[in-house]
């Protein structure tokens, strides 16, 4: 990195969360900066969802190209001299991977939220934390440590009220994102709007903006508690786009 990672833990910080599927198609952008979250729906598939008064109040939403979404995202990044958070470096590789135009030749620190709450795990909760119940008791063998290390299961560890919801739903974003496309998008209906989902695809649409929303929260939570605990934790947890 160009500068301490203390400086950078100074700087505007730019929270973000995408919602994807396997095929590296993007549907959601949850972004928060200064106190403020932003939902943008990013894929013409979910466009339908903007026009519900409750979510436009609730989780800030709106609809954006995609491109334009992440060139405006990376406009604010550098006029602010600011820096992306993410839990892992998923975020980044789908930058890297989908708008390789967008963020050439651009220096943005990337803060990789997951190394730094490990390091923190390991320094000061290991005990607690490996004596902690499963996130998610009805998830496989398979899926289990994966779920454990999330970002909702640690958040565990912060002693206050900000847990995620019963509806969380991990590993359900995928089939909860087809549920509402295929409500939106049924041949029996001429237009597309949020009203031709049945009551359970309305649920589905609910949670899954509440799930990105939490993640997006829960990010900065976690970050400021960290920072207040031991900024050392950070150390190793910062690159750049396209490092």
């Amino acid at each position: 990195m160009v500068e301490n990672y203390l400086s950078l833990l100074e700087k505007q910080k730019f929270f973000i969360d995408f919602e994807s599927n396997k095929s590296d198609e993007l549907f959601l952008l949850g972004i928060k900066s200064n106190d403020e979250f932003k939902l943008w729906v990013i894929n013409e598939k979910l466009k339908p969802l903007i026009n519900n008064p409750v979510y436009q109040k609730q989780f800030n939403i709106d609809f954006t190209d995609k491109s334009i979404c992440i060139s405006k995202l990376i406009e604010e990044l550098e006029i602010s001299n600011g820096i992306i958070v993410a839990y892992s470096s998923a975020e980044k590789k789908i930058l890297e991977k989908l708008f390789p135009k967008i963020i050439e030749n651009k220096i943005i620190p990337y803060l990789d939220l997951r190394k730094a709450t490990s390091r923190w795990i390991n320094k000061y909760h290991k005990e607690r934390f490996e004596e902690m119940p499963s996130f998610r008791k009805s998830a496989n063998a398979f899926y289990q440590k994966r779920l454990d290390n999330s970002l909702a299961s640690v958040t565990r560890l912060i002693d206050n009220q900000f847990h995620a919801m019963h509806d969380y739903g991990p590993l359900k974003t995928t089939s909860r994102i087809n549920s509402v496309i295929n409500g939106l998008y049924n041949n029996r209906n001429k237009e597309k709007s949020f009203n031709n989902l049945t009551a359970v695809q309305k649920a589905k649409a609910t949670k899954l903006l509440k799930h990105n929303k939490f993640d997006v929260e829960a990010m900065d939570i976690l970050t400021t508690h960290i920072i207040e605990k031991d900024k050392t934790c950070f150390r190793k947890a910062f690159s750049c786009l396209n490092e």
